[in-house]
């Protein structure tokens, strides 16, 4: 690949059009031609099979391109499938847990998995491709690898370690859906008889305390989402997220401008429980081929003995399920904890990963990341079986 090529993808000035930023790779050990497009707000998506992830659609990954250094990756073979992923500027933080000692700059390549009908070999040759054209402070993310799904077999085989320095990024989660059904009643059913009575207990407390004074409501239209995040947003800069991550809800931001094309496109659904007109907990999530994806959840600390999140849960559950046909899965996305684990009725074993280029730099950065992991993992550990891990965690959260 030319210099050219490489610092275009790097993120360099745009001067050609997407189609002339195609460049056809033949992947090593078979037959299929791969072809790749970089390609950025305003151009044209490409034709796609239906798939009920959402971060799998050129169009609206394209839509998520609201700045000049955020671009889409789109693979494809000379069969039709597609491989996209949202490219843009970002750093690799190095540390223990979530404090970071150092960070080091990249082109973050991000891939969503669940992949489910394709192999190991056409992840191989795909991401042996992909390797190709990394550019030098280049690395792939991957986010939400199924175990057994044909990517994982990939990474778990070491087949792409020819082309790149592999990091496990995190610990192996369960991800949590929830199989909906026709009704409340219905999906209450599916649960284990103590998680089903604990959910139930919540709302009624709720319901009880605050009879006459809270409201459930749903905004779906560009006005109402604007609105909606305009309400949520004082009372989000309170929360652990944002405090501890920077994930507050805000308007004018990376979420806020999200929420906001999915509104345009019809795919945004956002939920929100107040009390005496003021927001207590809230859900931004997108309905897209039958998956509703709950992609932020948050809740008044002041409110939290009175589990606004398990209240507002529990009605979005009933708008999906009553209002919606057709509509099967709520997604709880990434990560596991306590009420996902309770809420759910459905999991599957994923993991994230890193993939950096097989370049001096590539294999710095690779070294440090892991070796910072382990030594977090270790200490973790050790916390662990002292007993404190739970106790000093729940404590960061309430400092």
């Amino acid at each position: 690949m030319s210099q050219e090529a490489r610092d275009e993808l790097a993120g360099g000035p745009l001067s050609k059009c997407a189609d002339e930023a195609c460049v056809p790779i033949s992947a090593a050990g078979r037959s299929s031609h791969w072809q790749a497009s970089l390609l950025r707000q305003g151009d044209r998506g490409i034709e796609q099979l239906d798939d009920e992830v959402v971060d799998h659609n050129v169009d609206w990954l394209l839509a998520q391109c609201d700045q000049a250094h955020k671009a889409v990756l789109v693979l494809r073979d000379d069969s039709g499938r597609v491989v996209p992923l949202f490219v843009h500027d970002g750093q690799v933080d190095i540390g223990f847990g979530s404090t970071a000692v150092c960070a080091v700059k990249i082109r973050r390549h991000v891939l969503v998995g669940n992949f489910p009908e394709s192999p190991p070999v056409d992840w191989s040759a795909a991401m042996n491709a992909l390797a190709e054209m990394m550019p030098s402070n280049g690395a792939v993310f991957l986010l939400g690898v199924v175990r057994d799904e044909g990517l994982g077999q990939a990474l778990a085989s070491g087949a792409l370690k020819r082309s790149f320095f592999v990091c496990e990024h995190g610990a192996e989660y369960a991800r949590r859906l929830c199989v909906l059904g026709n009704s409340l009643d219905e999906y209450l059913a599916s649960l284990p008889a103590k998680s089903r009575q604990d959910l139930r207990r919540s709302i009624r407390r709720f319901e009880s305390n605050f009879a006459g004074r809270f409201e459930f409501s749903t905004s779906c239209s560009t006005a109402e989402v604007t609105d909606f995040l305009n309400r949520v947003e004082a009372v989000s800069k309170r929360t652990y997220q944002a405090r501890q991550h920077g994930l507050g809800i805000v308007a004018d931001s990376y979420i806020g401008n999200k929420v906001i094309e999915g509104a345009l496109r019809g795919y945004a659904r956002c939920y929100l429980l107040t009390v005496d007109g003021q927001p207590v907990a809230w859900r931004i999530g997108f309905l897209f081929n039958e998956v509703y994806s709950s992609h932020h959840v948050g809740y008044d600390p002041d409110f939290e003995k009175w589990h606004p999140g398990v209240v507002l849960h529990l009605h979005s559950v009933r708008d999906l399920s009553e209002n919606f046909m057709g509509v099967h899965t709520l997604d709880m996305l990434y990560g596991d904890n306590d009420f996902k684990r309770k809420a759910s009725n459905l999991s599957r074993i994923e993991r994230n990963y890193y993939l950096f280029p097989r370049t001096p730099r590539g294999w710095a950065t690779s070294f440090a990341l892991r070796s910072f992991n382990g030594l977090s993992g270790l200490i973790g550990w050790v916390l662990d079986r002292a007993g404190v891990k739970v106790a000093i965690r729940r404590w960061l959260r309430r400092a």
